[in-house]
């Protein structure tokens, strides 16, 4: 599923309306009944909302690690037959005179 794109490709114009509309909710609330304690309350869950909803907008799933670079190994040579061989010289003893 392709990441959906809200505004913008890195979610910030989401987030700071996000950010200021629940903040002037709190902000609201507060105010009214002279309670400080709520804004703190607003401004600590603030940051999980934001992470919860980009973390839900952006749907990129784990990629799966790389496999392994192949390798091509060429066929095995029998002893000998191998076309980089290059076959021993004869022995002093044996060499024809």
């Amino acid at each position: 599923m392709p990441a959906i794109r809200v505004l913008d490709d890195y979610y910030l114009a989401i987030t700071a309306l996000i950010t200021i509309g629940y903040q002037l909710f709190f902000f609201a609330i507060a105010y009214t009944c002279s309670f400080d304690k709520l804004t703190d309350f607003a401004g600590g869950s603030n940051f999980i909302i934001l992470a919860i909803t980009t973390l839900s907008l952006n749907h990129h799933p784990q990629s799966p690690p790389p496999s392994p670079p192949t390798r091509h190994h060429p066929p095995p040579h029998r002893l000998g037959h191998s076309p980089h061989h290059i076959p021993p010289l004869p022995h002093p003893q044996n060499r024809q005179r």
